[in-house]
């Protein structure tokens, strides 16, 4: 997840780039930097040919989903286990990949770009088996979340350039949706349960975001006088939500909503950013926020807070948190841009 200022007012929009261009591989191997402290392990990882890795999720047992880029600027998916071991796969007749998610059957989703520059959505099972599927009407689509059940969901632009919310079944029903009075929808997760949490922009050009229940229901939510309020971080099991907004003075805070709707704000004090971009059953959440240079962080339930910065790193975007507290995602350095997954100790 990229975030980009937008418009003259110097507010952030989600920016995802998205991938073009192909090549089929098999299983390849990890390069690995292992580092433990007293706090956490830190393993760094680049599936082989990466010129530029990006780790986007990980499921309870320690598998990773995400894509790369190699020396001819192609994008493929991959799966990293928890040994270490590195499978790379694409979609047919893909010409990149992005892999975004990967659910606790590690199953795989997705989306990918054809030759003829279509964007598709794929799901990919444990036996490597990859079902494609298309939203009618799409231009652009983005895969956020898959369950243990398989059921997918993610947000795509239309014809109109008008962005919707939609939901697959595991027996591939697709059912589109919006917040009532959206006119900007965009989705960033699904728990096991069935629940999913986004966020949209109404008429007004006022943000807010939003629970849709498995009946469709929908419950929204938002900070009085903010300037925008992103869902960016997902929900749980338990129906928690967390994100970040701009509050009317310009400051940004991070947020957790409970399922009564109550709204915890935090801040670290002089960020100018903070995204949290995921969140455990636990409650404990991962992101990164800009003071002077993009870091990690972890937030324990509780509130406390650890910083999540591989050694020699630059830039940090921890996307995604375990129940296990594992978390993964990418970092810049000198050499590129690399995964990495954080491995918790037992006295934290």
């Amino acid at each position: 997840m990229r975030l980009e200022r937008i418009g003259q007012n110097g507010l952030y929009g989600i920016f995802r780039p998205k991938v073009a261009v192909k090549f089929l591989a098999a299983a390849c191997i990890a390069v690995l930097v292992t580092s433990t402290g007293a706090e956490a392990t830190m393993t760094t990882f680049d599936p082989e040919g990466s010129v530029g890795t990006f780790a986007y999720s990980i499921n309870d047992s320690g598998a990773i989903a995400g894509n790369f880029k190699d020396g001819s600027d192609v994008y493929h998916g991959f799966v990293r286990d928890a040994d270490g071991t590195i499978e790379v796969f694409d979609p047919p007749d893909s010409v990149g990949t992005d892999a975004n998610r990967i659910n606790n059957a590690g199953s795989v989703a997705g989306e990918y770009q054809d030759g003829r520059g279509l964007y598709h959505c794929f799901s990919r099972a444990v036996d490597d088996t990859i079902t494609t599927f298309d939203v009618t009407g799409s231009t652009w689509i983005d895969i956020t979340g898959i369950n243990r059940a398989g059921t997918i969901t993610g947000f795509y632009q239309d014809g109109s350039n008008i962005t919707h919310g939609f939901v697959r079944t595991p027996s591939g029903v697709i059912s589109i949706f919006d917040p009532p009075g959206s006119i900007f929808t965009q989705v960033w997760g699904i728990n096991e349960e069935g629940s999913i949490a986004g966020d949209y922009q109404d008429s007004k050009g006022h943000y807010y975001g939003y629970v849709r229940a498995v009946d469709g229901t929908f419950s929204t939510f938002g900070e009085a006088g903010s300037l925008v309020f992103y869902v960016t971080g997902g929900i749980n099991k338990e129906g928690y939500v967390t994100g970040y907004y701009q509050a009317s003075n310009g400051s940004i805070y991070g947020f957790v909503r409970a399922p009564d709707n109550t709204i915890t704000s935090f801040t670290f004090g002089s960020e100018e950013l903070i995204v949290p971009t995921g969140i455990n059953d636990k409650g404990a959440l991962t992101g990164y926020y800009d003071g002077m240079g993009v870091q990690g962080f972890r937030r324990g339930k509780r509130g406390a807070i650890r910083y999540v910065d591989p050694r020699g790193s630059s830039e940090v975007e921890p996307e995604s948190i375990n129940n296990a507290e594992s978390i993964t995602g990418s970092y810049g350095s000198e050499t590129g841009t690399h995964g990495f997954v954080r491995s918790r100790s037992k006295s934290q």
